[in-house]
């Protein structure tokens, strides 16, 4: 377990760690709620940049590097170009299978 508070975990990704340049079309959060079965939603306008500031990691180092603005119009940027959904999945039920099927539809079209 890397993180006991957050019940977060590191899995190391060796070779297997995609090392060119790839397109990023889509952006997938997923999160837990109180349903039976796996969920989507597509986020829009506005939201779709405060999904992004919620999952950076340590963001508040930006401030202290004097980053703010540029780390901003990056995020701006990625907001426009992507396409973003919030997966809720059911709590305590592993439904990874169909998470990764829900994806794949959404990718496909």
């Amino acid at each position: 377990m890397f993180n006991n508070k957050n019940k977060k975990y590191l899995i190391p990704s060796g070779n297997n760690f995609y090392k060119k340049e790839h397109p990023v079309n889509y952006f997938f959060e997923i999160t837990v709620g109180q349903n039976k079965n796996v969920e989507i939603e597509e986020v829009r306008g506005i939201e779709k940049l405060k999904t992004i500031l919620k999952n950076i990691y340590r963001i508040e180092i930006t401030h202290g590097l004097g980053l703010e603005k540029e780390y901003f119009k990056a995020c701006m940027k990625l907001a426009e170009k992507l396409k973003f959904y919030i997966i809720k999945r059911p709590e305590g039920v592993f439904s990874v299978e169909e998470q990764i099927g829900t994806i794949e539809k959404i990718i496909k079209g």
